[in-house]
């Protein structure tokens, strides 16, 4: 991979960066067609008065050349990007289908993988758990096999049965007539591929154990006073797990100075984070979760996805490598810039993802300015949101006409004029008249591998024929698409191929 100069940041990072992305200005544009509020003024953020603002660069004009240029030549950046535990040897080969978007990034110095160990084995029809990386099983060149999993009954760990989907931590799997705790298992696989930099988000949360805990307590404390604690405290703490393997929503409730879950009661912020830090040591420490399991609580917290992203972001998980000088990298504000997939920043406008919703929003705001009012350690956040699924643009390699075609399509697009100040809707539809008249003549040549990777709820498990390994290929023409106008043609792409539905099919949300 050639090697670019590096830019000039005499200004800092953090002003580095908003320059080179033209974030004032995309955001200006984006505000214009009341879209959102203009970007937060620097002095806001140099004044603690503003703790949170974001930017979604799916909606943006910015041309993907730009962003990775950037990326690539702003020192210390390392942008993460989150996936779960699960499957990953299919990814770091290339056969992974639409997840083959992981190894584009990674492979081109984009990002690193960040994965999160807190999710849940798939159930045997694939429509619940983590149907995406498929924990439960191991899946070799698309082909996927259930394993044997086993939790906790009160005795021993007893074997499940496959209906329900079970806490990953919490599970042990049989691999050739031995059982391993599910995160072990992959992980172990994970360290056969060093060229892939592996960083798990428990290991990085036990590492700011301290700040984490500092935080949660504070926060635990807040949303007493928010105008809805009760959604203030799901923001916190989402489900409630059993050493089981089962988990379901639970809220915290505030009952004097303590808290209740369901039937259990903490009796101090401090007692409840303790509890909810047990999961995470399951997942840094599997076999010390397994030797100790009996004298654990039936019960324990989850901590919910939206605390433990802004945790993540305000530690410098885009800083992965060494100190961080606070004056030149997270001042005024803090640049996390994160590749967020499928449903944490989709593909706008025609899917959405989690993070641009109100209720999103709201949630990181109260919490920022919690975090920014009660720890000077912490500095206001500018969260840089790209989606990743842009590189489902991208073919394999074992497919060479694959590229020639998409080639094909980023120059017809070349003839649509920019959507100015047009709605997201308004500018989707000559996209898709375009990416439809591509269809209609290049699908005879277009392999399966690639048509496929945009049908629904598409995960590592694969139909057809896969390869044995290969690249992911940049088609002439993509790096000069905006981001927005690439995540157009991938929503245009989903819709036009989405497979006729039975009516009695199940729906899987992702």
């Amino acid at each position: 991979m050639m090697q670019l100069d590096t830019l000039d940041t005499g200004r800092g990072i953090p002003l580095t960066l908003a320059e080179a992305l033209s974030l004032e200005r995309e955001v200006a544009r984006l505000a214009a067609g009341k879209r959102r509020g203009p970007l937060a003024p620097v002095a806001e953020f140099e004044s603690r008065k503003r703790a949170f603002d974001w930017v979604d660069l799916g909606q943006t004009e910015l041309p993907l050349g730009t962003l990775f240029e950037a990326i690539r030549r702003v020192p210390r950046l390392r942008p993460p990007r989150t996936g779960h535990i699960g499957n990953w040897e299919e990814i770091v080969q290339g056969r992974a289908g639409a997840l083959d978007f992981n190894k584009a990034i990674v492979d081109r110095g984009l990002g690193y993988p960040l994965i999160y160990s807190l999710t849940r084995t798939e159930d045997h029809g694939l429509e619940n758990g983590d149907t995406v990386y498929v924990p439960g099983s191991l899946v070799h060149q698309g082909a996927r096999r259930e394993l044997p999993l086993y939790t906790w009954d009160g005795a021993d760990f007893a074997r499940r049965t496959r209906e329900a989907p079970l806490f990953t931590p919490f599970v042990l799997a049989e691999v050739d007539g031995a059982r391993i705790p599910v995160v072990s298992l992959h992980w172990r696989k994970l360290e056969r591929h060093p060229v892939f930099p592996f960083v798990q988000e428990e290991t990085f949360f036990r590492t700011h154990e301290p700040a984490v805990r500092a935080a949660l307590e504070v926060l635990l404390e807040a949303a007493r006073h928010q105008k809805n604690p009760r959604n203030a405290y799901f923001d916190l703490i989402s489900h409630q797990i059993g050493l089981d393997g089962s988990m379901q929503r639970v809220g915290v409730e505030p009952e004097g100075a303590g808290y209740r879950m369901g039937e259990v009661f903490y009796a101090s912020a401090a007692e409840l984070v303790d509890a909810s830090m047990i999961p995470y040591r399951a997942a840094t420490d599997p076999m010390g979760f397994v030797a100790n399991v009996a004298s654990l609580p039936q019960w324990l917290p989850r901590l919910s996805g939206t605390v433990t992203t802004l945790l993540l972001a305000m530690l410098n998980t885009h800083y992965p490598d060494g100190a961080v000088d606070r004056a030149t990298m997270t001042r005024p504000f803090n640049p996390h810039l994160h590749w967020g997939a499928r449903d944490m920043a989709g593909y706008p406008p025609v899917r959405p993802g989690y993070f641009a919703r109100s209720s999103s929003i709201k949630s990181a705001q109260w919490i920022c300015d919690t975090l920014i009012k009660h720890f000077q350690d912490f500095d206001p956040l500018l969260f840089v949101l790209a989606p990743a699924a842009v590189f489902m643009l991208c073919p394999s390699s074992s497919h060479p006409c694959d590229a020639e075609r998409v080639a094909d399509l980023f120059h017809a697009l070349a003839g649509i004029a920019p959507p100015g100040e047009a709605s997201p809707e308004a500018a989707m539809d000559p996209v898709r008249e375009v990416v439809q008249g591509w269809l209609a003549r290049s699908r005879p040549e277009l392999s399966s591998y690639f048509l496929s990777r945009f049908h629904p709820r598409r995960g590592l498990a694969q139909d057809g024929e896969v390869p044995a390994h290969s690249d992911v290929v940049e088609p002439e023409g993509f790096r000069g698409l905006s981001v927005a106008q690439a995540c157009r043609v991938v929503g245009a792409l989903v819709q036009l191929l989405e497979p006729p539905r039975s009516p009695n099919s199940p729906s899987s949300p992702e």
